[in-house]
């Protein structure tokens, strides 16, 4: 680095720490020194912000809360050391001598070079809706350690642990949208307007799971206890969805029922012998979705897609069916994003609905 202008230190790790108090143990820090080792200067930590689902029992890892270790990668910015001779030193303080029997930090492919940072980029506020003091992630690419992130203006608590994901604590602020800005050490940035929404109303609270386990392929009832699930549900009939990790999903239609405070539901009730046509999911989609209905007799049935000027763009089903629920799905991939409509058609039945592709 003695002859170089710009200067940084990129590097691998993965780690597996304790998962209580993650900012304050098990502390995983780098520090450059340029007089070979009489005096050190901090230049970063990679610890998350603390997760207050975290436990002693639980590792926290740097592939998330309770989940295996993964490879991420870092960029510090050492621009400030540029045309000097340094050593590193990567600092692991652990509070327990036995890390509680996790794995503790790995590091490889350390690299120092002379390349000037590239300007970051958010990609993603996930969750984009939030409570003040609640942790929302930050996705996106080229972010350093020691970035500030700011919300509405305001420089909040922040972590960014790798160059793709960094974390906030959520401000108390009024709520309303606001904008976040992501700001590396060299000045460079990205925000996102009205990227972040600040609500006061409060997240679920997960207080328990029974049973918390069940064997491959087998059928089991779960039931998740807390506290503030959503409450804005008119009464009607409703599908329940599972949804995996990688966005698959399967759902049982019509499978929960919410009545009104007469014991009256509101909405249609799925008996037997009504036709119904339920809303698809997901909506918006892009580019599959799924469209179930009941039909209360044998009949030839029809299941036609039509676009905004009401012109027919598919026929998903033709055919003679059998009385009872059925389930069609329906992959868009070659229709531009917008507003269409599905159509069901029996002998004696004819019903619409709205969705929207969203690509």
């Amino acid at each position: 680095m003695t002859s170089a202008t710009n200067a940084r230190l990129t590097f691998w790790s993965a780690w597996e720490i304790e998962g209580v108090d993650v900012n304050a143990y098990d502390l995983m820090e780098v520090y450059v020194t340029t007089d070979g080792g009489t005096t050190f200067d901090f230049i970063g930590r990679l610890n998350p912000l603390n997760d207050v689902d975290g436990e002693s029992w639980k590792p926290y890892s740097s592939g998330g809360l309770a989940q295996p270790m993964v490879w991420i990668d870092h960029i510090f910015d050492l621009s400030a050391y540029a045309g000097s001779a340094v050593q590193l030193d990567f600092w692991f303080n652990s509070g327990d001598p036995l890390y509680n029997g996790y794995r503790g930090w790995f590091i490889d492919n350390v690299s120092v070079t002379g390349d000037a940072l590239a300007a970051p980029n958010i990609a993603s506020i996930v969750p984009s809706t939030s409570a003040a003091g609640e942790i929302v992630d930050i996705f996106g690419q080229n972010f350093v350690n020691g970035a500030t992130i700011e919300v509405g203006g305001n420089v909040v608590l922040s972590s960014v642990f790798s160059t793709t994901q960094a974390e906030i604590e959520v401000p108390f602020l009024s709520p309303g949208q606001y904008e976040v800005k992501l700001t590396n050490p060299d000045g460079q940035f990205d925000s996102v307007a009205n990227g972040l929404t600040i609500t006061s109303a409060p997240p679920p609270v997960a207080d328990s799971i029974g049973p918390d386990s069940a064997m491959v392929a087998s059928s089991v009832f779960v039931t998740i206890s807390g506290l503030n699930s959503p409450s804005s549900l008119n009464a009607g009939v409703y599908n329940v969805v599972v949804s995996n990790p990688d966005g698959q999903f399967d759902q049982l239609p019509g499978a929960f029922t919410v009545y009104s405070t007469t014991g009256i539901k509101d909405n249609f009730e799925l008996n037997p012998t009504d036709f119904v046509l339920l809303q698809n999911y997901p909506n918006p989609f892009n580019p599959s979705t799924r469209i179930d209905f009941q039909i209360p007799n044998a009949s030839l049935t029809k299941v036609m897609i039509y676009n905004l000027a009401g012109q027919e763009v598919a026929t998903l089903l033709n055919e003679y069916l059998p009385a009872g629920m059925h389930s069609i799905k329906f992959n868009a991939g070659n229709l531009p994003s917008g507003i269409y409509f599905y159509q069901l058609i029996t002998e004696n039945y004819s019903s619409i609905k709205k969705m929207i592709l969203m690509k």
